[in-house]
């Protein structure tokens, strides 16, 4: 890549080469000094240069230390803002400039200085800055692998501990891009699919178009036994493979055949155990061709098939250069593509910046730092505005919720106060996924109390302490009057208004570890004050999640009158299931509840709704809603798209025939709610309770400094017909709204009018 220095030259327009016209700041309004608007700007421009602007040293740079260098420096304010944004992103950036927002200087773009020169670009399928592995990002015009461009077929393979191995083929590619060509690959995993043995690949491309043998060795880890072999092209043309052969050897001279299944793709199409594995995409193709009255495999790379590429885009690439606001004063030409040259090594300003950031020393910081709270709030801000999918339907303006979460940054004290800020600020985009979680060294837990919302009162539905029983009322808690308590918790909970209420009541009393934390109390007339400490022993009672506190006790699986039948789906195991399927079959109802009542059934694997239910619910195959992965290749998801795919579910003897309801609260998120999104569009059951969480797609990580992260959703899924899903769920053909006395006596009110609603649907049947 060249250097700022050695290509500035090659500006169209050389005047351009200064940061800052100063003629053209308005005279009416100097540029704010608060440090507040400061930091706001360097957070933007952290996120524009972080996933948008592919230099090489942007590739490397320590990105934490980075940060809290640049928030120290920002925060001296000893000159101007541009000048100091411009003196901290210049080592990592090309012809990145701060300018003012009065400054009409016109954007620049750099011609291709030589032939050579390849345009990079960043493509996001998601966020893959170490995602789950449905998200993927990629520098476009680089060599690293990608998931769409690759055939293989999976091996398991036993007593190959630390083996050599030595994997075979012959192959030939047709290529005439710059950086593409075709290669082997080859990895290993152990027996709980966890530890990851090898990844590697040939050790160059191939390219010539002629039949050649290409051999590829390396080293098992000890714990290696499920082997995946294959091959993949990179970038834009044609790759043939044939005769695939693997060997494996515990002393470099004998070496042992290990077969692999259709290794000269001779099986027939429907032959399962012989199928090679792959994708076809826009980008690649993948086809079992006759080459000369021979079987061979060929992969295709279409014209948007360049090195690196994970999705098409609309148009090709051309160097680009966006202009965006950073705050009221300040805003960024900022290209999004750069001009690399192979074999260019990092320009001297890096290496000089990267001594400098070896001694930012941040093993010892935690939320006492301003520094680290600031860099926390900016990383997290700058994933959620740039990757989170949900904004078109979430009512929040992001670049004042930035402002509150810096204000707050600067404000807080301590660990607790930074992780509340962090809080509010994930509860502002009403993600059901968004949650932050505190560093190891931060031990939060709340009381063993379930409670639940009754007109404006907190009643008691279960309790592990002798003083506080259920039907009692909560008042208080610490002196707060507790709707103001639980309104001010609500506001650190992201997600529908369902699932926020749903979890602010989990957490009663929510604080550190060991803490006291004094219950105000209504039994009756009497009223009283209980002080709990929060204790270990008791921790595991109350999560975001669930509270596991309750004076239920749910039965596995039972026949409540003669023919209707009760299904607890957070407690029957696959034998319990797989033992009563001829009953279930037969039944005139079935209740299945997706409630918990805290109680762990540990005599088998837990059944799953979604592949050993759902297939006896149906007598058709059915299909699963859209999942939709935003493609980001600009900033502020401009011009973003989706790639969208679904999988079926074929039914299974034998099919409940009976009526059939489902008891429902905002617990049921995510994957309870693409089995409930199933249930509700091919019309199999009906819902008793409360709406779902509103709240679908995989999850995706944000890793912040010293052991702070969060979660959120990833990808965008709406419900079947295209309508909106986020934030609404499925709603309930029969609400139940839970009453003070039926909480008082004891009654499970979901049950009885779950039960009345199935003797309903038979009647009428």
């Amino acid at each position: 890549m060249k250097s700022i220095i050695t290509t500035i030259a090659l500006f169209t327009l050389v005047a351009c080469t200064s940061t800052f016209n100063k003629s053209s700041v308005s005279k009416n309004k100097q540029p704010s000094t608060d440090l507040n608007d400061q930091l706001l700007a360097l957070a933007k421009l952290y996120g524009y240069v972080r996933y948008f602007h592919p230099t090489d040293e942007a590739m490397v740079v320590d990105w934490d230390a980075f940060l809290v260098h640049s928030i120290n420096e920002v925060k001296k304010q000893e000159q101007p803002l541009d000048k100091t944004l411009d003196e901290l992103f210049k080592p990592i950036t090309q012809h990145v400039q701060v300018l003012s927002i009065y400054d009409s200087t016109p954007i620049t773009k750099l011609e291709q200085p030589t032939k050579a020169a390849q345009l990079k670009y960043w493509q996001h399928h998601g966020l893959g800055d170490d995602a789950p592995a449905a998200y993927h990002s990629s520098r476009v015009g680089d060599v690293p692998a990608t998931p769409l461009n690759a055939f293989a077929t999976w091996l398991e393979v036993q007593d190959i501990a630390n083996h050599q191995y030595r994997l075979s083929a012959r192959v030939k590619v047709m290529t005439d891009q710059v950086a593409a060509g075709g290669r082997l690959t080859f990895s290993a995993f152990s027996p709980a699919y966890q530890t990851f043995g090898q990844n590697t690949l040939t050790d160059h491309l191939i390219t010539d178009n002629e039949w050649q043998t290409v051999t590829l060795t390396g080293q098992l880890t000890e714990d290696a036994i499920f082997l995946i072999v294959g091959a993949e092209l990179v970038g834009k043309g044609q790759m043939w493979v044939d005769d695939f052969a693997l060997e494996v050897s515990a002393d470099g001279e004998h070496w042992q055949s290990i077969p692999v299944p259709n290794h000269q793709f001779n099986a027939d199409p429907d032959d399962d155990s012989g199928q090679w594995r792959f994708n076809d995409s826009a980008l690649y193709q993948f086809e079992v061709v006759n080459e000369q009255d021979n079987k061979v495999m060929q992969i295709t790379g279409s014209e948007w098939a360049k090195p690196g590429a994970i999705f098409k885009q609309q148009e090709s690439m051309v160097y680009t250069v966006q202009e965006k606001a950073l705050n009221e004063d300040w805003k960024v030409h900022l290209p999004i593509t750069v001009w690399d040259m192979p074999g260019e090594q990092l320009n001297t300003a890096y290496e000089l910046l990267n001594l400098q950031l070896t001694h930012t020393d941040m093993t010892a910081m935690d939320g006492t730092d301003e520094a680290l709270r600031i860099a926390n709030t900016i990383i997290m801000w700058a994933v959620l505005n740039h990757f989170y999918p949900y904004f078109d339907v979430v009512d929040v303006d992001w670049d004042a919720a930035l402002h509150t979460a810096l204000t707050d940054a600067l404000n807080d004290q301590n660990e607790i106060d930074h992780i509340n800020s962090l809080q509010r600020l994930m509860a502002r985009i009403q993600d059901g996924h968004g949650v932050v979680f505190a560093p190891e060294s931060v031990q939060l837990t709340g009381v063993p109390v379930a409670v639940q919302l009754v007109g404006d009162e907190l009643v008691v539905t279960g309790s592990r302490l002798e003083a506080i029983q259920r039907g009692d009322v909560i008042t208080a808690v610490d002196g707060t009057a507790a709707m103001s308590y639980f309104h001010e918790q609500k506001l650190r909970v992201s997600g529908s208004p369902q699932l926020v209420q749903f979890r602010a009541l989990n957490q009663l009393g929510l604080g550190e570890m060991n803490d006291n934390v004094t219950l105000s109390v209504q039994r009756g007339t009497d009223l009283f004050d209980h002080v709990y400490t929060r204790t270990p022993e008791q921790s595991g009672w109350s999560n975001l999640f669930f509270n596991a506190v309750s004076e239920q006790d749910f039965m596995s699986i039972d026949e409540l009158e003669p023919g209707i039948f009760y299904v607890n789906l957070k407690k029957i195991t696959k034998q319990q299931f797989a033992d009563h399927l001829d009953q279930l079959a037969s039944a005139q109802g079935i209740i299945f509840d997706q409630r918990w009542d805290g109680k762990r059934n540990n005599e088998g694997q837990p059944l799953s709704v979604i592949s050993d239910l759902l297939p006896h619910l149906t007598d058709t195959t059915i299909t699963s809603g859209n999942w939709q992965i935003p493609q980001i290749h600009q900033p502020d998801q401009k011009d973003v798209t989706f790639s969208i795919n679904n999988w079926d579910v074929a039914p299974k003897t034998p099919y409940f025939k009976g009526q059939k309801v489902f008891i429902n609260l905002p617990s049921v998120v995510s994957s309870g709610e693409t089995f409930s999104g199933m249930v509700d569009h091919y019309d199999l059951a009906e819902f008793v309770g409360e709406p779902t969480a509103g709240c679908n797609g995989n999850i995706n990580y944000i890793y912040m400094l010293n052991g702070y992260r969060a979660m959120f959703t990833g990808m965008k899924v709406e419900k079947h017909d295209g309508s909106q899903l986020h934030l609404i769920g499925y709603e309930p053909d029969h609400p139940v709204e839970v009453s003070k006395a039926g909480i008082l006596n004891g009654n499970d009110e979901y049950l009885t009018t779950a039960l009345e609603v199935i003797k309903q649907m038979s009647s009428s049947n």
